[in-house]
């Protein structure tokens, strides 16, 4: 249902967001999370 429609399309959003975040934090030499990558 409709339901499931919004909820494929937040969890892909979510998803889509992380990636970025992630793409963003591999070029930010302060990030503090990379080191350990």
């Amino acid at each position: 249902g409709k339901d499931t429609v919004a909820i494929k399309k937040y969890i892909a959003n979510q998803l889509k967001q992380d990636q970025e975040m992630d793409q963003l934090s591999l070029f930010d030499p302060r990030d503090p999370f990379t080191g350990s990558k």
